[in-house]
């Protein structure tokens, strides 16, 4: 199942980059970590009511990004983020089972905790990003 997550994912996003005419790198930066944080931090300074996440991460958007050019950065950036996921070779978990943990699941567990804070928000509660149950 992992390995079959891993390349439905990279297939995608290798046709997509095709696509609109960008490297596989690129999408990738543009989803994993440009896009996806922009949306949570939406969501948190939506239920905050406030705009510091998003600012402080447009800030830190700008300041990785701002110098070179954007396909340089992507890379580099894909660059440290393989080596991130090849950091968990040591206790087991190979670079194709860490991408699937770290790029699929952990961001779709976030996403939904975070929706789910939020409807209580809209329900009337107070956004607390700690379980109070």
């Amino acid at each position: 199942m992992i390995q079959n997550t891993f390349e439905f994912i990279a297939s995608t996003l290798c046709n997509g980059a095709k696509l609109i005419g960008i490297t596989y790198n690129e999408l990738n930066v543009i989803v994993y970590i440009l896009v996806i944080p922009l949306v949570w931090a939406y969501m948190i300074d939506k239920a905050r009511k406030f705009h510091r996440f998003k600012i402080a991460y447009l800030v830190m958007v700008l300041f990785f990004f701002g110098g070179g050019t954007f396909e340089n950065n992507c890379d580099a950036v894909f660059m440290l983020c393989q080596i991130f996921l090849c950091l968990f070779y040591p206790i087991g978990i190979d670079y194709t089972a860490a991408s699937v943990i770290f790029c699929v699941i952990v961001p779709i567990l976030f996403h939904v905790y975070l929706v789910k804070r939020l409807r209580k928000i809209n329900k009337g509660g107070v956004l607390s990003l700690q379980s109070h149950e």
